[in-house]
């Protein structure tokens, strides 16, 4: 989380709320994204969860953090597996990639990721491009509900372009943001165990959770 706020702090000219990203980790575990419950700050980030927090950061405001990391996590390649950076079959496991897999970064150039509706009820577009044997290649993803362009062979006239929106946001990820979370989590695997200490002020609130659930 502590990362995550210092990495993107300053994507944006006014720079982003000192609470933006607690609330959107907040966020990612009202939808079950991320460990909760008393321990949640005290439990290890699979790559899955560490990658649809990444992605959470993509929409504005972190209220739908949740919403959106579900979503863009789950976003499909055109064109099939196939035709897809690393044969990844979502775009949520092409960043677990990007995080477990040293080749796969060395050959990363850019991830531009958009939670704008690209396509009629299909919000969100991944777009990964990165160098190989044939050259500087392109995967985009799509929603789930663009079934039509999951069919091999649908890369080669897909058009970014073509979209219902005049205008979309876009967040753009470069080599130098993985590679410090990598090195901050070798880190982390490198140093002395940490006691697991629970801060009873989470306590209470799981409590009180608790018993809100129950009434």
């Amino acid at each position: 989380e502590s990362l995550l706020a210092e990495e993107v702090g300053k994507t944006d000219l006014s720079q982003r709320a000192p609470d933006d990203i607690p609330q959107r980790f907040e966020s990612l575990r009202g939808y079950r994204l991320l460990p909760a419950g008393r321990t949640k700050n005290v439990t290890p980030l699979s790559l899955a969860q560490m990658a649809t927090a990444i992605l959470a950061i993509t929409t504005v405001k972190p209220g739908y953090a949740g919403l959106a990391g579900k979503t863009m996590s789950s976003l499909r390649p055109v064109g099939g597996v196939e035709a897809s950076f690393q044969k990844c079959v979502t775009l949520g496991s092409a960043v677990e990639c990007l995080l477990q897999n040293p080749a796969a970064l060395d050959s990363f150039i850019e991830l531009r990721v958009s939670d704008s509706e690209i396509y009629t009820n299909a919000h969100g577009r991944g777009v990964i491009t990165y160098r190989s044997v044939d050259g500087v290649l392109t995967a985009y993803y799509v929603h789930q509900n663009a079934r039509s362009l999951f069919q091999s062979g649908a890369e080669t006239d897909f058009d970014p372009g073509d979209l219902i929106s005049s205008a979309v946001t876009e967040t753009v990820f470069y080599p130098p943001f993985f590679r410090q979370i990598i090195s901050e989590l070798k880190r982390e695997a490198s140093a002395p165990p940490i006691p697991l200490i629970i801060d009873p002020r989470d306590a209470d609130e799981e409590t009180r959770k608790q018993e809100r659930s129950e009434e």
